[in-house]
């Protein structure tokens, strides 16, 4: 299945901002700079569009983005949660690499387990797997992200204070092309 989704990313404004800047477990980058390297999928959500609903659906969520396209720092993603899916064809994108968090468009949810519990964590068994991130700060292969569902799976399964439910991975494809070039 492909979620594509807008996402405003975090701000210095952002109200967790200076838990961020506490937590950040990047050596030598600050919180902002962590924040603008990482292109997966945790940020403010405006909008998600999931492959399970209609054509006509697809294009009102387009003609949504294109009114939020003045919104300062934008990502526009495609995700594919299935590992079988085809790679996005037709629109200028480009593979980020592979998160693993939950996705929920019908209840505006998101939540990056890599963004809060690799890059901003307390658990050095989860900060570990940073070694293995790109320069996206996502992970390369799917195997490598399937590895750390496991440790995250583990960590849950004895009590530690991790989010709580099933990490689905997701294939990350970042769309180019400005908001008003979409189709």
């Amino acid at each position: 299945m492909e979620e594509i989704i807008l996402i405003e990313k975090y701000s210095p404004a952002f109200k967790w901002w200076n838990r961020m800047a506490v937590h950040n477990r990047v050596i030598d980058l600050t919180a902002e700079d962590v924040v603008q390297r990482y292109q997966g999928f945790e940020g403010d959500f405006v909008l998600c569009f999931s492959s399970e609903e209609d054509f006509d659906n697809k294009e009102a969520f387009f003609n949504k983005c294109r009114e939020f396209q003045q919104m300062s720092d934008c990502l526009l993603l495609s995700l594919f949660s299935d590992k079988n899916a085809p790679s996005p064809s037709g629109k200028q994108v480009n593979k980020m690499g592979y998160d693993v968090g939950i996705v929920n468009c019908e209840y505006e949810d998101i939540y990056s387990s890599i963004f809060n519990e690799i890059l901003f964590s307390a658990y050095d068994e989860l900060v570990a797997y940073q070694k293995w991130l790109n320069a996206h700060f996502l992970f390369e292969d799917r195997s490598l992200a399937e590895q750390y569902v496991a440790t995250h799976d583990n960590l849950e399964a004895k009590g530690y204070g991790v989010e709580h439910g099933p990490m689905i991975i997701y294939e990350v494809w970042k769309h180019e092309k400005s908001v008003k070039d979409l189709e």
